[in-house]
């Protein structure tokens, strides 16, 4: 005997279902993010600002190639390409490149310098 609550069961199923279901769409939303390497949303707002504020530093001639993603939880990536003018400190650029994208939220960064001599790439630092 059933009393009528037959209804029962395939709402119960469907309720619990929409439930998993809703609580792990985050979660596989985060993750593809990762594993698609996208900039976080965080940075994603300000990444307009970024480059001017990169060709900003003193030394830097031009900056591109841009690129930030999120590895871990923990650890957001950024890589830029930096043409350094002739003359310039390449530690002293480095360093503000740095200090830049920290700023921006970055942890991790990697800063590929060349030495811009007005003719061309003097060479790669």
């Amino acid at each position: 005997q059933h009393y009528g609550w037959a209804w029962a069961d395939g709402a119960c199923s469907l309720a619990l279902g929409s439930l998993v279901a809703a609580a792990a769409l985050p979660l596989v939303t985060s993750t593809a993010r990762v594993l698609l390497q996208a900039t976080p949303p965080e940075i994603e707002a300000n990444m307009d600002r970024l480059l001017p504020q990169l060709h900003r530093v003193p030394g830097v001639a031009s900056a591109d190639r841009l690129h930030i993603w999120r590895l871990s939880s923990a650890a957001v990536v950024g890589t830029v390409h930096v043409q350094a003018r002739a003359g310039s400190d390449e530690g002293q650029v480095l360093a503000e490149t740095t200090a830049v994208l920290r700023k921006a939220g970055v942890t991790d960064t990697c800063v590929q310098i060349e030495l811009h001599s007005g003719r061309g790439v003097a060479r790669v630092a």
